[in-house]
């Protein structure tokens, strides 16, 4: 009675196991559909403020320092991972790419615990560090993080930065990705028909001056680079622990259809030896 008794609270604790994993796939694939959303209106807005980045551009602001960079600072490196786990190898690889390429970069910042985590057991010094971005995408944190970036490039601690992190390819396939990110490559867009636009009838005169409002615009447009890079980060991420999730879910409803025959077989011998003992008992008398 006693093996029945382990069998059922096993399958039990199995079934809340499986609860949960379907819990955490549903969550990981909703925010997938909402993360996609997003991405679509940050292209509109990043092709609005790039209209008038283009005409700017035809003036003294391509000289800019984000944009020609400067000699002096640092090569440093952004790390994306997250303050969760549940999605496979997939941050064991983006370290893993870090230790290929960390002989280019003497700065090291990382985005996420887990990779912070995975770097400092290697005892790999990390300069900054800042918390993982949450699945719904907080535009604070992500402002903080340019904030610093770009006010240690204006100060020329940094000479280069790049951005380490998982790149979305599709649901079950996300690769370590790394791109330039300041100095940016920013170049003037042609128009639809393939023709430059005209500025032969001059500009009008802004206040405080151009370049200032360049370097404004060249902020929000680097911002919203960013903020895309943070999205197609978070969409391998759940993307991995959606996947994940579904293994896991299968191996926990293997191991209960395991648990049930068990179960069951060794009702069917209790119920079994009862008959004996009975039949044994009358067939005495």
């Amino acid at each position: 009675m006693k093996g029945v008794i382990e069998y059922r609270k096993k399958m039990d604790g199995f079934t809340d196991v499986g609860e949960t994993v379907k819990a955490a796939e549903k969550i990981a694939a909703s925010y997938i559909r909402f993360l996609s959303n997003d991405f679509t209106s940050l292209e509109k807005y990043s092709e609005t403020i790039s209209l008038i980045m283009r005409r700017l551009l035809q003036y003294e602001a391509g000289n800019h320092p984000f944009i020609s960079g400067h000699n002096g600072g640092k090569n440093a490196l952004i790390i994306f991972t997250s303050d969760k786990g549940l999605v496979g190898d997939l941050f064991h690889n983006i370290v893993e790419k870090f230790f290929q390429e960390k002989a280019g970069y003497s700065f090291l910042i990382t985005v996420g615990e887990k990779g912070k985590s995975l770097i400092t057991e290697s005892n790999v010094a990390i300069a900054k560090s800042f918390p993982g971005i949450p699945d719904e995408v907080n535009s604070e944190m992500v402002n903080g993080i340019t904030d610093y970036i770009f006010s240690q490039f204006e100060s020329e601690i940094f000479r280069k930065v790049d951005i380490l992190y998982p790149g979305f390819t599709s649901l079950t396939v996300q690769t370590p990705k790394i791109i330039s990110f300041l100095p940016f490559d920013f170049k003037p867009q042609e128009l639809a028909d393939g023709s430059s636009e005209n500025f032969s009838l001059g500009f009008p005169i802004f206040e405080p001056s151009k370049r200032e409002i360049f370097t404004i615009l060249l902020k929000k447009y680097i911002q919203v680079a960013f903020y895309r890079i943070i999205i197609e980060a978070k969409l391998s991420e759940l993307s991995g622990r959606t996947v994940t999730m579904e293994h896991a879910l299968s191996q926990t409803e293997s191991l209960i259809k395991k648990l049930k025959l068990s179960y069951f077989k060794e009702r069917r011998t209790i119920a079994t030896q009862k008959q004996l003992e009975s039949f044994a008992v009358h067939k005495t008398i």
